[in-house]
């Protein structure tokens, strides 16, 4: 088994933790009913969450699963990781554990003179959140062109800007830079927005 960090660069830990837990959850919800009693309704899945204690060390031991790099190096890097919001990869190998990660908390300090430091890491899940902007508002199907208008001006005075003159343009099948010499239907094409 190893346990692998990747914040930007991917960072075997030198000495493994006596043990660590992962930790799933579900966001379940009891309730009471008065004709039934309590109930679980289920929920969707919580974030998983991983804490790792163990220990940089200052030489090479026997015990090491790398040759591991001076502790400082550690701390600066996880401590970076934390302040720029990086979100990394956990791996550990054997074990089936592989996810997107933030560093939830840091701690580390030392105990001998041996320059070993002690850490503690705490690592939760990222997953991504996808938004779509809605909006109530319906944007005309056609609209009458007249005598000087062209599709930039005809975007600007339905869509408040010019970035869809190319889309009303290919719509009614004429160049960009056509300009009415009358006035006339034309159409207006969906756009999202």
């Amino acid at each position: 088994m190893n346990i692998y960090l990747n914040f930007g660069k991917k960072t075997m830990l030198p000495v493994l933790p006596a043990s660590f837990e992962k930790q799933e959850s579900m966001n379940n919800t009891e309730i009471n009913i008065n004709s039934l009693g309590t109930v679980n309704l289920l929920g969707k899945r919580g974030l998983k969450k991983l804490e790792i204690q163990s220990f940089f060390p200052k030489r090479n031991y026997s015990f090491c699963k790398c040759a591991p790099e001076r502790p400082e190096t550690y701390i600066k890097r996880f401590e970076g990781a934390m302040e720029k919001n990086k979100v990394g990869v956990c791996t550990v190998t054997g074990m089936g554990i592989s996810f997107r990660c933030s560093i939830e908390s840091f701690n580390y300090g030392a105990e001998d003179g041996t320059g070993d430091v002690n850490y503690t890491i705490s690592l939760v899940e990222y997953r991504n959140v996808k938004s779509e902007r809605i909006t109530t508002k319906t944007k005309p199907k056609t609209y009458r062109a007249k005598k000087g208008d062209n599709f930039y001006s005809i975007s600007r005075k339905v869509f408040g800007n010019s970035a869809y003159a190319a889309k009303i343009a290919k719509a009614n099948k004429k160049k960009i830079s056509y300009k009415f010499k009358k006035a006339k239907k034309i159409k207006i094409p969906a756009v999202k927005g």
